[in-house]
């Protein structure tokens, strides 16, 4: 090789050098996640437990992070409008849903969702839950479960029952329990439990399933009468009241869950990350007082594993549940 040759060669190899240094300078440089705002959809309107909080916990996540969490609600359509926003977006971490039961609830009483609870989203980890009261209005005869089984067996199937619509938390959780015990009642949806509690108050509507948070100050006033509790413990705020399970259903649960999951395909470590962040608010004392005040429980930290188990069982127990009932799918 002559010298000019050997001097071209060298400065050929000099850019290259050059250009590598470059580019594993730009690669080391690159911020970590999340450098840019994440958008945690609510596919829920404002004021709801799921809407609330998902407002806590994106609060809490962008402080400890350092980076805005937008919290966006996008209702409508049983939760499918955000739902399939989420699932259309990027798997990069900065768009999360929010959920509860309905995400596993949803494609068993929707013939077409357009999503797969499993197959298209990642857990990233669950926020909180709250269980529920089978409530009845005080100015009912019924003192306990055991009256209410007592009248539903004498009038087969006549008896109403309210829930929060179609296919709802508190549809199934009221399922759930009367096919355990074998029992037949009139189902009477509502556009949510808001709607049905006037009716419960007065009466026209027998008994509903209804979340600890919003049943407890008509409990407290005298209003409602709770005839049985959905966890497997005793409420602390009414230690008087007793469990379902405890009242000759073993087995008995039900609690409406909220969480974070993200598109599949979303990197482990930003899974992780977030993931641990959460993690981080759930261990704040306060705020686990604050939660319990209002009537529901943080969530204890779990792995991701084992949250997306959980999702799937979730699906698998709806689906079975909705057949048993004849529960019609949209």
């Amino acid at each position: 090789m002559n010298p000019r040759s050997s001097r071209l060669l060298a400065s050929f190899l000099n850019v290259i050098l050059v250009w590598g240094c470059l580019a594993s300078h730009a690669i080391a440089a690159e911020p970590p996640f999340p450098n840019k705002a994440v958008h945690v959809i609510v596919p829920t309107g404002t004021g709801g437990n799921l809407d609330i909080t998902a407002r806590v916990f994106a609060q809490q996540m962008g402080d400890i992070l350092g980076q805005a969490f937008v919290v966006d609600n996008r209702p409508g359509g049983n939760s499918l409008i955000g739902t399939r926003i989420v699932q259309k977006s990027p798997p990069d971490g900065y768009a999360l849903l929010a959920i509860s039961n309905t995400f596993a609830i949803s494609p068993s009483v929707i013939r077409d969702p357009g999503y797969d609870p499993v197959r298209d989203f990642i857990g990233v980890g669950l926020m909180n839950s709250v269980s529920l009261m089978a409530v009845t209005a005080s100015t009912l005869p019924y003192r306990n479960l055991q009256d209410l089984i007592a009248a539903v067996k004498k009038t087969p199937g006549g008896l109403p029952y309210a829930s929060g619509g179609t296919g709802t938390t508190t549809h199934l959780a009221a399922a759930i329990f009367l096919q355990q015990a074998g029992l037949s009642m009139v189902h009477v949806p509502y556009k949510g439990n808001g709607p049905a509690l006037p009716d419960v108050l007065s009466g026209r509507v027998h008994v509903i399933f209804d979340p600890l948070n919003t049943s407890a100050a008509y409990m407290t006033d005298g209003r409602f009468r709770a005839l049985g509790y959905t966890a497997p413990k005793r409420a602390t705020q009414f230690p008087n009241v007793p469990t379902i399970a405890e009242q000759g259903f073993p087995g008995y649960e039900f609690s409406i869950y909220t969480g974070l999951v993200a598109p599949a395909g979303t990197p482990a470590d930003t899974i992780a990350r977030l993931h641990a962040v959460m993690a981080r608010v759930k261990s704040s004392p306060e705020l686990r007082e604050r939660f319990a005040r209002e009537g529901t429980e943080l969530a204890a930290d779990q792995p991701v594993a084992q949250f997306n188990e959980l999702l799937k069982r979730e699906a698998e127990r709806y689906t079975a549940v909705v057949k048993a009932a004849n529960i019609p799918v949209e």
